[in-house]
């Protein structure tokens, strides 16, 4: 991109004159386009070639619009790439992060990983909303205990993608909020993250392995039995290893509430007691099912490794709930 789009895309040319020396780089090559730097702008791209006086002129790549060309020097033509690499150590030394930056794809970085729970931290640097969700999505699907989400600035924070990141046991941070740069041009941090999300700093549950079953087995294969309200075992039809997992070693206990047990188990408690999912009354009570699915699943897929299709309990027709049928078999012995 050129220096002006950089500037559009960090919020103004205030904002890229007071970049760090060093994170923008200049690449030597000239632009093939540029958008429009028209006032009114069309909003689209300006085919870049050279003016017979000299100098550089942009002309609309679309043949029916009725925007004019207008010139540019050739610094204003030329591409700088953001050193990320940089940029993401630099920030997250700045938040007091553990620095390991790594892409993991496109425009998504994890920067390192905060507390003894080791929280991953991740970083979007997309250039558009629908951009940001995506790499949520990618995110989420890493299935973590929890994991902290960051997007440069609140307008890229939209409401699909803050329902997506909390829906996954995400916490979404808008970065502006929580780094800010100093009269030398230099990152310093404004708010910690353990100061933010005071909970992160928790000691981490004790580690229990999953039960790994072949590749192609489904769920109608897993059996689970409630052996008391603390304890569950694990298993599949066919025999073979049986995975005992406890209530406390699952991190299910509630620590603001004096380790009650979280909801997620209540409701795998409820499940084996009953033999049935319950039934909904009301919209209210339909939304609080699908919550109770959806946290169940994600529990059932971190303790049982290997099956990769859909989730234990999904959506369908059955005389029990209507909208969701359970594949798998629970029993409970309380």
């Amino acid at each position: 991109m050129t220096r002006r789009e950089w500037a559009d895309q960090l919020g103004g040319a205030d904002r890229l004159a007071r970049l760090p020396d060093g994170y923008l780089v200049n690449t030597g090559a000239l632009a093939e386009a540029v958008l429009c730097c028209n006032k009114p702008s069309c909003g689209g791209h300006h085919l870049i070639d050279e003016h017979p006086a000299g100098g550089f002129v942009a002309t609309s790549d679309d043949p029916e619009a009725e925007c004019p060309s207008f010139r540019l020097s050739r610094e204003e033509c030329l591409c700088w790439r953001l050193d990320l690499p940089h940029l993401m150590r630099d920030i997250a030394e700045t938040l007091s992060i553990t620095p390991a930056p790594e892409p993991l794809g496109g425009t998504l970085w994890r920067l390192g990983a905060i507390t003894k729970r080791r929280v991953p931290v991740l970083l979007s640097f997309a250039p558009n909303n629908s951009d940001h969700v995506r790499n949520a999505a990618i995110a989420a699907a890493q299935k973590q205990e929890t994991f902290v989400f960051f997007v440069p600035k609140e307008q890229s924070a939209s409401q699909p993608l803050e329902q997506l990141v909390t829906s996954n046991a995400g916490r979404l941070g808008i970065l502006a909020d929580h780094i800010a740069l100093d009269q030398r041009r230099q990152l310093v941090a404004v708010i910690e993250l353990e100061e933010r999300w005071r909970d992160l700093a928790a000691e981490p549950a004790s580690r229990q392995s999953p039960l790994r079953v072949p590749p192609g087995t489904p769920w109608s294969d897993i059996v689970i039995r409630v052996t008391d309200r603390e304890t569950m075992k694990v298993s599949t039809c066919r025999g073979g290893e049986v995975k005992t997992f406890s209530r406390d070693g699952l991190g299910l206990n509630n620590q603001r509430r004096d380790g009650t047990p979280k909801q997620v188990w209540s409701f795998l408690l409820f499940i084996a007691g009953k033999n049935a999912l319950p039934r909904p009354k009301d919209q209210r009570d339909r939304d609080m099912l699908k919550n109770r699915v959806r946290d169940l699943n994600r529990l059932l897929q971190r303790i049982v490794d290997g099956i990769e299709n859909e989730p234990p309990i999904r959506l369908g027709r059955t005389r029990d709930a209507p909208g969701y049928h359970w594949a798998l078999s629970v029993r409970s012995d309380v």
